[in-house]
């Protein structure tokens, strides 16, 4: 995945309002639009970005906040499905004045659409294991039934039933499958503990 790159606008304070004087090569990729196209047009030109959080912020309102300098994780659907963070500047007169704004677009659609990926693996992966549980617990519940099933016939052929003897054999499998599932116990594992 290559590393993203930051789009920059930059817009210079010309008779009480912000207006875009420059736009670097990487932003015009974004727009779709030659550089010069924006020179002149205020930041309304970031309108069709929302916040990821809040849809009712739009990128242009959060430039010309001010503030501090990460904007947020901003979704645009046009020219085409993007996900940028935004950061934004203030670059100030010697007296204080607002001088020129600027504000970085870092496109993450593609990071963004690696980490949903790669998210939607784990959940599978989650579901895979959650199955596996289900089967396992399954199948215990069934050698259970078989054990007291077992200690039923005994007990119709007029043998007393021992349930300590049951509960004996049933911790034996609580062990064995702890011995199963522990990733130190290697491939092989002594039965004779656990069948005496």
């Amino acid at each position: 995945m290559r590393r993203p790159s930051s789009r920059m606008p930059v817009s210079k304070f010309f008779r009480g309002d912000q207006r875009i004087c420059y736009a670097n090569k990487e932003f015009e990729t974004l727009f779709g639009q030659d550089a010069k196209d924006c020179a002149g047009k205020g930041w309304s030109i970031l309108a069709g970005f929302t916040d990821e959080s809040d849809p009712n912020v739009s990128l242009d309102l959060a430039v010309l906040k001010d503030g501090g300098e990460f904007l947020g994780t901003f979704r645009a659907e046009r020219p085409r499905p993007l996900l940028v963070e935004a950061f934004s500047g203030l670059i100030q007169n010697e007296d204080g004045t607002e001088n020129y704004r600027i504000a970085a677009l870092i496109d993450i659609t593609d990071r963004a659409r690696a980490e949903r990926e790669e998210y939607a693996r784990r959940i599978r992966d989650k579901d895979i294991l959650l199955r596996e549980l289900q089967h396992r617990v399954k199948n215990n519940l069934q050698l259970i039934v078989a054990l007291i099933r077992l200690e039923a016939r005994n007990e119709r052929r007029g043998e007393r039933v021992d349930l300590h003897t049951l509960a004996g054999r049933i911790e034996s499998l609580h062990l064995l499958y702890q011995a199963l599932s522990n990733e130190a116990a290697g491939d092989e594992v002594d039965l004779g503990h656990y069948l005496s």
